[in-house]
């Protein structure tokens, strides 16, 4: 059976690209000349820590946290979707380096919640791994203070109180992650005491 098409060698496929996600892409309006600038609301959990070399002369290394992240929307103004982290709600795999961010990030690795207590200073739930709950922010820019007029730093704010009403809407996901978060942790840990 044979079947006639009109189309092009070149139709079935799509080329790859070198471009990749980055922290960079959750706030794309950030720039030299705009260096203070707000970008897509965020939900982070750490995953993993780790160290990589610098390309920097001089060499080094930096240090980083493997993510889960969530994208809760556009940006303040709905304009900051890319090709390469389109529309919110988007869930990437993202490593993220800057100190701003890691920083932030590196203690929620092995760290653990603060219990929860009633008026009289009883347990009403115990502490969690950091690593099973997201730390959830803005991520934003200010100018770079190690080179003048570099590229900016990239940080991540606290929510604002419009900033809750998207969270609560993305409620369910975000327990849903949780959850899958605790399940891979478990999956790890039985797997390792069989060894």
């Amino acid at each position: 059976m044979s079947e006639t098409t009109n189309s092009t060698e070149d139709e079935f496929y799509d080329e790859a690209t070198e471009a990749f996600p980055s922290v960079d892409d959750l706030v794309p309006l950030a720039d030299k000349k705009n260096p203070t600038t707000d970008g897509r609301l965020v939900a982070i959990w750490a995953v993993k820590n780790g160290e990589a070399k610098t390309d920097r002369p001089g060499g080094g290394t930096y240090g980083f946290t493997e993510t889960v992240t969530l994208v809760l929307d556009d940006g303040p103004d709905g304009d900051q979707a890319t090709d390469l982290i389109g529309p919110a709600p988007q869930k990437l795999n993202l490593r993220h380096s800057t100190t701003g961010i890691h920083s932030r990030l590196a203690s929620r690795v092995d760290g653990m919640s603060k219990p929860k207590r009633d008026a009289d200073g009883n347990i009403i739930a115990p502490s969690v791994p950091l690593k099973f709950r997201p730390m959830i922010g803005r991520i934003n820019t200010r100018p770079s203070t190690k080179v003048k007029g570099g590229s900016p730093a990239v940080s991540i704010a606290k929510p604002t109180p419009a900033d809750f009403a998207i969270i609560k809407r993305f409620e369910a996901e975000i327990r849903e992650i949780n959850a899958e978060q605790e399940a891979k942790a478990s999956t790890v840990a039985d797997a390792e005491a069989f060894e």
